[in-house]
């Protein structure tokens, strides 16, 4: 992976959230076929914000607890918990542990743990966690996918029509490329322009172009260049799916509000230091402009909404930017910024 983001879980949540059905399908065949998906299903972010916030369970970050029913031919509700971790973590099987058991008890239906491990260790592989103490035994066994797994697999991924064969393939060269910069670049693009050949819908693409965005990131000066390159590739093709000019247009104006942030933060730099700052003055500005684009696009804006997005830090105020063009309502807006919580 690249150098480790505080919100790395953020591009998971949404695709999680667009492509479920596709996740459970490509992931976790099985299980997907015990699922009654004409039933529907529902996503209990609120339910598992209050379950995480009252265990108090340190780095835990759960992406996405959903509601399923099964085809068992009684109307059985399950909940299924989804967490995708990154690194190693000694502490991670009894989280997990802890997370069913605080899930169960809460809302009184069956949890099943499923896991997926994109970290870059292959004999690191979790899946169970217990005790037995005089004879009184608790055990969880829990799912585990490892992406690692696809490395001998890559021409099947590319083939592949499921979202989360592009996601995969992200992971495992983010993976491969770090610290390469120029076979990254070539990589990225790639994995870019294989999202306009896959028969997929415009707002398909343009979720898994930010999801490649955000994992497989680049310095500056490459990451303008291939932006430029994607604009031309899509008048090429004539499929302005993703209108690369707009949001690097949108970027552009972006780091313009940053650089006047950055002479605004100085000045406070005075009392505060010349470090805290400049990094307080850039983020203040970053989170106007995007209040002001939010604004303009929703033509209100409440004190609320205002506050949160003020608070955020400022890589996630440059992800929000980009994604305020996908947003067709101020709930969706709404939406994205309670996850930045969950």
């Amino acid at each position: 992976m690249p150098q480790a983001k505080a919100d790395y879980d953020t591009p998971w949540k949404d695709v999680l959230e667009q492509f479920f059905e596709p996740f459970m399908r490509f992931y976790f065949p099985d299980a997907h076929a015990k699922i009654d998906w004409d039933a529907g299903f529902t996503f209990k972010d609120k339910e598992l914000q209050k379950v995480t916030r009252r265990a108090k369970m340190g780095r835990l970050t759960v992406d996405k607890l959903v509601q399923v029913r099964l085809k068992s031919g009684q109307d059985l509700w399950i909940l299924i918990h989804i967490e995708v971790q990154s690194q190693h973590d000694k502490d991670f099987a009894r989280r997990v542990f802890v997370s069913n058991y605080r899930l169960f008890d809460a809302e009184q239906f069956p949890v099943a743990s499923l896991v997926i491990l994109s970290d870059d260790r292959p004999r690191w592989r979790p899946t169970k966690y217990g005790y037995n103490v005089f004879g009184s035994q608790m055990q969880l066994r829990f799912r585990t996918v490892k992406l690692l797994d696809y490395r001998g697999k890559i021409d099947e991924l590319e083939a592949d029509a499921n979202p989360f064969a592009v996601v995969t393939l992200t992971h495992l060269k983010a993976l491969e490329t770090k610290g390469k910069d120029d076979i990254r670049y070539d990589w990225k693009g790639r994995l870019f322009r294989s999202l306009y050949q896959r028969g997929w819908s415009a707002e398909q693409i343009r979720h898994l172009y930010d999801f490649i965005d955000w994992v497989v990131d680049l310095p500056e000066e490459l990451d303008d260049k291939l932006w430029e390159e994607m604009r031309e590739y899509e008048e090429e093709i004539n499929m302005p799916y993703v209108n690369s000019a707009e949001r690097y247009g949108m970027k552009k104006g972006l780091e313009q509000g940053l650089e006047q942030g950055l002479e605004q933060g100085l000045a406070k730099g005075i009392t505060k230091g010349r470090r805290v700052g400049r990094n307080e003055g850039r983020r203040e500005q970053a989170a106007t402009t995007v209040v002001r684009l939010a604004t303009h696009k929703f033509g209100v804006v409440d004190k609320a909404i205002e506050t949160q997005i003020k608070s955020l830090s400022l890589r996630t105020l440059e992800r929000l930017t980009i994604a305020l063009l996908d947003f067709s309502d101020i709930d969706h807006l709404i939406s994205w910024l309670q996850t930045q919580n969950s």
